[in-house]
């Protein structure tokens, strides 16, 4: 019967910490995004798609989803190339985000982490 209550405990403290974590749902990302210390902009239209713009390119579309922490990021641009999807971590905190994209090549996108700041919140109907 300890044993039962033993088990019964952590599962039951596990259950109650598990609702703590704070997880970011794609309509909290939507907006314009402007970097802070590159001309870089996103333009994040719903919760799959956005829009990225800088020097070398202009309104080029992706695919995105969250997981967890992480955004896996997929290319499907005016290039029509094939280009892997990458995973990269990142954090909102009300209208600041930070994408890390140092761990791996992402395709229009420098190997470094970018803060963005939201300029306009769109509104998703």
């Amino acid at each position: 019967m300890l044993k039962f209550l033993s088990v019964f405990g952590v599962v039951v403290i596990m259950f109650v910490f598990s609702g703590c974590v704070e997880t970011v749902i794609p309509e909290d990302l939507n907006g314009e995004w402007i970097a802070e210390n590159i001309p870089d902009t996103l333009y994040i239209v719903d919760d799959s798609n956005f829009y990225h713009s800088n020097e070398s390119m202009h309104y080029d579309h992706y695919d995105y989803s969250v997981e967890g922490n992480s955004l896996l990021i997929g290319y499907s641009g005016k290039m029509m190339i094939f280009v892997k999807k990458t995973k990269h971590e990142f954090e909102l905190q009300g209208d600041d985000l930070t994408i890390d994209f140092s761990n791996e090549f992402c395709f229009g996108f420098p190997k470094e982490k970018i803060n963005y700041k939201r300029t306009q919140k769109f509104i998703l109907e």
